[in-house]
């Protein structure tokens, strides 16, 4: 990416980029400050991009709740997980950064290009998310806190375009699509027997019955943040089999998609409801 975009970004996240830094430099952790120096000042947009997603993510949960503070991690993990604590419930927090990939428009491609490429950056979305979790769950087995994973988007286009409720659903799972003589669309892999019909679930095996996985992470956050400071698009999702269930009432600004029932019922459909009132506008 051309260096004028990374110090466009630089200058677009300053607020949160220096109360980050004054962070760093006041714990006892040297190799943790110049790592992240290193990885902002990277010339690489997927690096520099992290280390900004560091900075956004903290002080937006950091005006969102009591007490918060980073906490140390294992060598070779970065970044540090966020510890959060409301009242007096505590959950820890680990932070991506969306990295978003362009497309080469294949030749079999839908005439739709807008079709066509929201679409992919569904299908790109749900893979991404879904190496998150798994790795996010390989690290938390011996952790009794609820954990959420939060992937920032500073890109100002995909904020708007793709950083919304649907989204989200379908990161949290996908029913099979009938093509239009009735049976399964190309290409999915679904079970016939499926319980809901469902192709794809972020938090479960798929098969003639459901089995729950990656239940030591409780759920995620997806932040589309490219039009700070003037908002985003912030949303999440919650694992329904989670050992550690995360109450998006600590997070009461944010609203969390979750199952109306789980595990869907033979002959069921998948539905979702929100912990906001009313379900939050795209």
């Amino acid at each position: 990416m051309p260096e004028n975009d990374r110090q466009a970004a630089l200058e677009q996240y300053r607020a949160p980029l220096e109360v980050y830094e004054e962070l760093l430099r006041s714990l006892d952790d040297q190799d943790s400050y110049s790592n992240w120096v290193y990885r902002r000042d990277s010339p690489d947009a997927s690096r520099y991009e992290g280390a900004i997603g560091e900075a956004v993510a903290f002080v937006f949960l950091r005006d969102r709740v009591d007490h918060v503070r980073l906490v140390a991690v294992e060598e070779g993990m970065s970044p540090p997980d966020i510890h959060c604590e409301v009242g007096g419930s505590q959950f820890l927090v680990e932070v991506a950064s969306r990295q978003t990939r362009t497309a080469t428009r294949p030749t079999t491609a839908p005439a739709e290009p807008e079709a066509w490429e929201s679409r992919y950056m569904s299908r790109n979305w749900v893979r991404q998310m879904e190496d998150l979790v798994r790795k996010m769950s390989s690290q938390a087995k011996d952790q009794r806190l609820p954990r959420l994973i939060l992937v920032t988007v500073l890109q100002s286009d995909t904020t708007d375009r793709h950083c919304n409720p649907a989204h989200v659903e379908a990161v949290l799972c996908e029913s099979i699509q009938a093509d239009p003589d009735g049976g399964p669309a190309e290409g999915t892999s679904a079970h016939a027997g499926s319980p809901g019909g469902i192709e794809r679930a972020l938090f479960a095996r798929i098969g003639e019955t459901i089995r729950p996985r990656y239940t030591s992470v409780s759920g995620f956050v997806q932040a589309g943040l490219g039009s700070y400071p003037s908002g985003g698009h912030v949303h999440g999702g919650l694992n329904p089999n989670a050992e550690h269930p995360f109450d998006p009432a600590l997070l009461g600004d944010v609203p969390f998609a979750s199952f109306e029932d789980w595990p869907v019922a033979p002959g069921g459909s998948v539905s979702f409801k929100w912990s906001d009132p009313a379900r939050p506008k795209a």
